[in-house]
């Protein structure tokens, strides 16, 4: 059984919503296990509450417990994600601070962006679509701080790779999680005491 660790990007009223999930492959490497693109058709904006509950389900159905969000349409994220039974986590922050994860990882040659066995093969041409999106990403300094620009590239503006990144959140947040957990857990002589050290998530319960 491996870890999955999925995201969110409901996107803007003229943005695609977008949906990622990432595993370690047996090498430690990560990759890609779910990938999707929404776009509305012009003028009508999705119906993001409906769009997202069959994605959440498919999410859950490999193994994901829950997904990074950000607070866009949040309404809808949330009542998406109790249909489908999976949790949420709202990040924010610094956008340098959402993609320095991922950069990391990249930099250190421990991403793969080749199909996975368990990646559907209908959204395998999403590797390419996801490549190019990641190839525009520019790290700059602007008014003394790091942060990341995220050009807009045709009807693209970067979703898919925004909620690839922000699934690498997820992922350093339950490992944060589970080093919480065992240091506490030996501090206190095998009783742990983890409940007020979890990343505040939002519990999708049935």
């Amino acid at each position: 059984m491996i870890d999955v660790y999925g995201a969110a990007d409901a996107g803007a009223s003229r943005n695609a919503l977008a949906i990622a999930a990432i595993a370690r492959d047996r090498a430690g490497v990560w990759c890609p296990l779910y990938l999707a693109e929404e776009q509305g058709a012009k003028g009508r904006p999705l119906d993001v509450r409906n769009v997202l509950v069959p994605h959440a389900r498919a999410l859950r159905a490999i193994g994901c417990e829950w997904w990074a969000v950000d607070s866009w349409a949040q309404h809808d994220v949330h009542h998406a994600s109790i249909e489908a039974g999976i949790g949420m986590q709202v990040v924010g922050g610094p956008l340098w601070d959402q993609w320095r994860h991922i950069m990391a990882i990249a930099s250190r040659e421990r991403l793969s962006l080749a199909p996975h066995e368990r990646l559907p093969r209908e959204q395998w041409p999403m590797l390419d679509a996801l490549a190019e999106q990641l190839a525009t990403v520019r790290e700059k300094f602007a008014n003394g701080a790091r942060t990341i620009e995220i050009p807009e590239v045709g009807t693209s503006h970067g979703d898919l790779a925004t909620a690839f990144a922000r699934a690498f959140l997820a992922a350093r947040a339950a490992d944060a999680e589970a080093t919480v957990k065992r240091v506490s857990t030996a501090m206190l002589g095998g009783r742990s005491r983890t409940e007020t050290s979890r990343p505040e998530r939002y519990a999708s319960r049935r």
